[in-house]
């Protein structure tokens, strides 16, 4: 039996946002990896990168069971001597929010040529705190209010000229942004707002 290998023209990538808000570290990680490297495609394959997207947010929420977050250290060092630096979980958690997911997920790829491809395939935005690949042109706009700012984001919206073709409604007050949305709808966008703890697709 021979090893399919898809020509890379025909690997097909979605875009997944993923929720990290209460989930426990290392099986979103692990979620997140499989995610990563295809794992779960009929067409993977151990030698290529046939892996999709992934989008987290609320990296700032994930949980940890036990006393990990004092117990667990995370270490490196300068290589200059007495150089070893040290930081718990809680520390490191508290200065950079994305960075314990992070270095959770780079573990469970491979420490190899196809492991860096697939962190650095595509050029790296950051989004609600987290830096995820991205090969779409993303804009977040937070800051803003759904009531208070309406008019100041439908101008901004509109000038695109129909350049977005998805809009992510995320606010607290469902009616503001219900109204919102419909504002927008009647200048011909497509906004949506996702449910709480909903997995959306970016595949155009």
């Amino acid at each position: 039996m021979k090893t399919y290998l898809t020509p890379v023209k025909d690997i097909e990538r979605k875009w997944l946002i993923v929720d990290a808000q209460d989930k426990v570290l290392g099986r979103l990680a692990s979620e997140i990896a499989t995610r990563l490297r295809g794992k779960h495609k009929a067409n993977y394959c151990t030698f290529q990168d046939v892996g999709d997207f992934v989008i987290v947010v609320n990296a700032d929420k994930v949980r940890l069971t036990g006393r990990k977050w004092d117990d667990k250290v995370y270490r490196h060092h300068t290589g200059f001597m007495g150089g070893l630096k040290e930081k718990t979980a809680k520390v490191l958690m508290a200065e950079k929010p994305e960075e314990m997911l992070r270095k959770a997920v780079r573990g469970m790829l491979p420490k190899n040529t196809l492991g860096r491809k697939i962190v650095e395939r595509q050029p790296v935005v950051r989004i609600f705190g987290v830096e995820r690949s991205l090969e779409a042109e993303v804009v977040v706009m937070d800051a803003f209010s759904a009531h208070a700012d309406k008019n100041d984001l439908v101008e901004y919206v509109s000038k695109t000229g129909g350049r977005m073709k998805k809009i992510f409604i995320v606010h607290g007050d469902l009616d503001q942004s219900e109204a919102l949305a419909l504002n927008l709808k009647i200048r011909g966008f497509r906004p949506y707002i996702p449910k709480k703890m909903e997995k959306v697709e970016l595949n155009g």
